[in-house]
């Protein structure tokens, strides 16, 4: 073996055994979890096609005339985030 791949055989090691220590789970919150933590109630939003197709996933095939918001209020959607706090 020459001694360039024995290098490089040595470095890739060290990358998974590293990888693998980053894997574990922690014991205590991160401080970026911490953070979102302190900042408290939080909301996400999704809408799109899948939702016309009373799907929560899809492969892409739905076709986009299925996409037609005829009543549709997205102020409410804020006021309700808003009133949430």
């Amino acid at each position: 073996m020459k001694a360039y791949t024995l290098w490089a055989l040595l470095v890739v090691m060290g990358c998974f055994s590293s990888t693998a220590q980053e894997l574990l789970p922690a014991t205590k919150p991160s401080k970026a979890q911490q953070l979102m933590i302190k900042r408290g109630y939080g909301m996400f939003v999704h809408f799109g096609v899948n939702t016309f197709a009373d799907m929560e996933w899809s492969d892409g095939s739905i076709p986009v005339e299925k996409y037609n918001p005829t009543n549709l209020d997205p102020d409410q959607w804020v006021r309700l985030v808003r009133d949430a706090n």
